[in-house]
């Protein structure tokens, strides 16, 4: 198997400079982001604080000219292009795409949403309709991964939360309650430790790269539903006394456990 080389473009200060960090320790990788050129990410490998370039330009809006991206993967002898974008944004998508291929990248993997699926209860990755606005452009974003050419992967986690060293990723539910001063009714979720979020994910490139042609689409989850009550106990703050919203979005995980994967992070440890 030839070596991968991983470029990971977008949120750099964020799950995508997570997963850089955590992909480093075994691969050569490199950042992609808009942003001052010669900027570096602080990469913390035990505990020496190896830097790893972020490549940018600044350019409105907020992009990257096809060329660039094809310069910069090509010169890095890229493999694999991992799209770790904040938001849903399908003109991105496709420019990161174009210049991917351009380079002779072979793979491509997207870091979704779960924002895709509408229906509460367990979800199957087969089983997302979409609803808001924003589950839409995620979806979008999603179907030009499929139409890359490429073989891809698409991964859809629920409710992130953690930080890798230096590096935090917060939780808009856990940020709320911390605000609060108490846990309500939307506290309750399925989640995931960014760190296992990265570990998936480079578990899901070295797939990739073993098994040309492969297409997968996998959810990032826990599989558990932890309640209001749960969480309140987690974050030791009391529980407001309204009714609870019920059961919502849990991932099926069915198809995490057939390609050996365990999150390592459980949420009562390190929140």
């Amino acid at each position: 198997m030839s070596l991968l080389t991983v470029c990971v473009a977008g949120n750099t200060r964020g799950v995508g400079g997570v997963l850089t960090c955590v992909v480093s320790r075994y691969l050569p990788v490199f950042a992609l982001e808009s942003g001052p050129a010669g900027d570096y990410l602080e990469i913390p490998i035990s505990r020496q604080g190896q830097r790893v370039p972020i490549v940018g330009l600044v350019m409105e809006p907020h992009s990257y000219p096809i060329s660039f991206c094809r310069r910069e993967m090509q010169q890095r002898g890229t493999t694999s292009l991992v799209l770790a974008l904040t938001h849903p944004i399908p003109d991105r998508v496709i420019i990161l795409l174009e210049g991917a291929r351009a380079a002779g990248v072979t793979s491509v993997l997207l870091l979704s949403s779960s924002e895709v699926y509408r229906d509460p209860g367990v979800c199957a990755e087969d089983s997302a309709t979409g609803g808001s606005a924003r589950a839409h452009r995620w979806s979008l974003c999603e179907d030009i991964v499929r139409g890359s050419g490429m073989s891809f992967a698409i991964i859809r986690p629920f409710e992130l939360f953690g930080s890798w060293d230096n590096i935090q990723v917060p939780n808009p539910r856990l940020t709320a309650c911390r605000e609060a001063g108490h846990v309500g009714p939307g506290a309750g979720g399925d989640y995931l430790h960014v760190a296992d979020l990265a570990a998936l994910s480079q578990l899901v490139l070295e797939v990739l790269q073993r098994q040309p042609g492969m297409h997968l689409v996998l959810n990032a989850g826990s599989g558990r539903w932890m309640t209001p009550a749960m969480v309140a106990q987690v974050l030791k703050l009391p529980l407001a006394d309204l009714p609870d919203e019920g059961y919502n979005l849990v991932a099926d995980t069915t198809k995490l456990r057939k390609i050996g994967f365990r999150p390592e992070f459980p949420f009562e440890d390190y929140v």
